[in-house]
C-alpha cells in the first residue's frame, strides 16, 4: 500500500462491492531519517467503507485519503497527520487520535461518541452533523472547523 497506491485504488475500482477487512491489524511503525518516529502511509488510497476496527496507526500519514464510511471503532491514530482526507460516515467511536494533527478534513456526519482528541489541533475542519457525544478534546487547538448540527 505504502509504495504505490494506484494498485490499491485500481483494485478498489475493479471490485466495488467488496468492502476490505483489515481489523486489528498493527502496521509497522519505524523511524524517518531524523529518529522520529513514523507509521505507515495510507496517503491517496481508497479506503472507503473498510473495515479498520481496532487497527493500530499511530504515527501515519493520512492524506487525500477516501475514508468515507469506514469502520475505525477503537483505532489507534495517535500522533498521525490527516490532511485533506474525508471521513464522513465513518464510525470512530472510542477512537484514540490524541495529538492528531488535521487539516482541511472532512468529519460530516462521522461517529466520534467517546473518541479521544487530546492535545490534538484541528484546522479547517468539517464536523457537520457528527456525533461527538462524550468526546474528548481537552487541550486540543481548533481553528476554521465547521460544528453544525453536532450531536
Amino acid at each position: 500500500m505504502n509504495d504505490d497506491p494506484s494498485h490499491w485504488n485500481d483494485w478498489r475500482a475493479a471490485n466495488p462491492t467488496t468492502k476490505p477487512s483489515l481489523a486489528r491489524i498493527e502496521f509497522a511503525m519505524g523511524r524517518n531519517p531524523n529518529g522520529s518516529p513514523q507509521g505507515v502511509d495510507l496517503s491517496h488510497l481508497n479506503l472507503s467503507d473498510a473495515n479498520l476496527n481496532g487497527c493500530r496507526l499511530g504515527f501515519a500519514t493520512i492524506n487525500n485519503t477516501n475514508l468515507r464510511g469506514a469502520q475505525l471503532r477503537e483505532t489507534l491514530i495517535n500522533q498521525s497527520s490527516i490532511t485533506n482526507s474525508d471521513l464522513a460516515d465513518a464510525d470512530l467511536t472510542q477512537a484514540s487520535m490524541s495529538a492528531i494533527r488535521c487539516v482541511n478534513t472532512n468529519f460530516a456526519d462521522a461517529d466520534l461518541s467517546r473518541a479521544l482528541l487530546h492535545s490534538s489541533k484541528l484546522f479547517a475542519c468539517i464536523f457537520d452533523g457528527a456525533d461527538m457525544e462524550n468526546a474528548l478534546l481537552d487541550g486540543a487547538l481548533v481553528a476554521g472547523c465547521s460544528f453544525g448540527n453536532v450531536q
